[in-house]
């Protein structure tokens, strides 16, 4: 199942969607808590006193709005590059996740194995010197209270055991979380940098672990009790069209714009609501202006020809008059509305498909569109508008990519007729099936450059009109 993802940040989520039930710090704590023990399940230490709980992701499949709440991989892979201070140009690894991002933390964890001193420390890896000021702190004051509890003449003895537990409790805290105070030690086991390469050696070589742990965890229950999900939903939709903006990959820009019309369509949601992001206002208003924008970028046009595609008739029904001019019959709103089904399914089938160009002839949206495959096929048929229902009655024609420009200029009737023509249909029945037998069928090398070469033809030819 593929999912699109969103990541947020936990304290924008909290101070923008909680519902007031729990404190921010309550809220705060439980997350960190959830994940402490994700982090320990799989690794057998901890971070000291991080989670990896900054940020969390919605996982989403297209049958909710906002999908499962979980962890942020995202931000733990992010993390470990911020800890082990890896060139910053090397963070395009972390989305691909590879042998390559591997390799890169290692030899990192590699430097960090022959530190020799303190400064070096501070200078190669300055989070995980903090990390060693702030545990020796941390040690030193469960410490400095244990020496102080044994001379106390004012507490008793039961007073005195209950907080040796607690002080016990968060010692051993502190050995989870792979610290040790000495920088070196008798036993090089017990040295601050051999219990840091061990700890950080297990996160990137068990990440796939972790990673198969938080994709079975679900914090939705959780969220549901201590957030207004009604604003949760405008946030994580809001973080759905930025994730189009930041691309040009079509297909995750329709992943993504599909989850936004889901949540136009929505009768489970509350959207008179609304909330400020970045001091931005976000409400439904907000979210249909740029859902319209980010449906223009997905329909765009990306060749324009001057050739009519499949001249003679407009698709419009028309009668002689006295005077010979064309004239439109009444349409009746029975037919109208099964018109209009009839295009919203077509404009919907062909924006749901992994086309790598449109293209548009003379007769712009009164005419034919061309659609280019990657597997060396072209489709042309109708592009629907609503204003003009019988833009839904124009035939299905499928082609050879190398066939197209001989192709497209020849007149309808005459068309069907010819042999190199794929395919002929139209809007009725299963129609979708058909085409995608087509569309999706497996493509040869050779397939694949006759798409390619008849882009960079049309492109040409494009810019030749500009």
């Amino acid at each position: 199942m593929e999912w699109a993802t969103v990541n947020i940040d936990l304290n924008k989520l909290i101070d923008i969607c909680s519902n007031g039930r729990k404190s921010r710090e309550e809220l705060l704590k439980t997350f960190n808590i959830m994940n402490d023990k994700n982090i320990h399940e799989v690794f057998r230490y901890r971070k000291f006193n991080d989670g990896f709980s900054d940020k969390v992701t919605c996982y989403n499949d297209g049958s909710e709005v906002i999908g499962v709440v979980r962890p942020s991989y995202v931000e733990f892979l992010t993390k470990l590059f911020t800890i082990l201070n890896v060139n910053p140009k090397l963070r395009y690894l972390i989305g691909k996740d590879d042998q390559d991002l591997e390799d890169v933390l290692k030899a990192r964890i590699e430097v960090l194995k022959y530190v020799q001193n303190e400064a070096d420390l501070q200078n190669e890896f300055p989070i995980l010197y903090k990390d060693l000021q702030d545990g020796r702190k941390y040690i030193n004051d469960i410490r400095k209270r244990r020496r102080e509890l044994a001379k106390d003449t004012t507490m008793t003895e039961e007073e005195k055991f209950k907080e040796k537990e607690i002080l016990d409790k968060k010692e051993k805290q502190f050995y989870r979380s792979a610290l040790s105070p000495a920088f070196d030690a008798n036993k090089k086991r017990d040295s601050f940098i051999h219990k840091q390469v061990e700890f950080y050696t297990r996160l990137v070589e068990g990440r796939k672990d972790y990673k198969e742990l938080l994709e079975k965890t679900d914090y939705n229950k959780y969220v549901e009790n201590n957030f207004d999900t009604d604003k949760m939903a405008l946030y994580v939709v809001d973080g759905y069209l930025r994730a189009i903006d930041a691309t040009e990959d079509r297909d995750v820009q329709l992943k993504y714009y599909n989850l936004v019309e889901n949540y136009l369509n929505s009768s489970k949601t509350n959207k008179d609501v609304e909330i400020i992001v970045d001091g931005v206002t976000i409400n439904y208003n907000n979210i249909y202006k740029r859902a319209k924008i980010a449906y223009s970028k997905l329909t765009r046009i990306d060749i324009v020809l001057n050739v009519e595609f499949l001249p003679t008739g407009s698709g419009y029904d028309v009668v002689n008059s006295s005077d010979t001019k064309k004239r439109r019959i009444p349409m009746s709103l029975e037919r109208e509305e099964k018109l209009k089904s009839i295009g919203r399914e077509i404009n919907k089938y062909y924006l749901n498909t992994s086309y790598s160009a449109k293209v548009i002839g003379l007769k712009k949206f009164a005419g034919y569109f061309a659609y280019i495959y990657d597997n060396g096929i072209v489709v042309l048929d109708k592009d629907f508008r609503e204003k003009y229902p019988t833009t839904a009655e124009g035939a299905i024609y499928i082609m050879e990519a190398k066939d197209f420009e001989l192709l497209c200029g020849i007149g309808k009737t005459n068309l069907i007729y010819n042999p190199l023509l794929l395919a002929h249909l139209y809007h009725r029945g299963d129609w979708t099936t058909k085409v995608d037998e087509y569309i999706n069928r497996e493509a040869t090398e050779e397939r694949k450059e006759e798409s390619i070469q008849l882009k960079k033809r049309l492109e040409k030819e494009n810019k030749k009109n500009i």
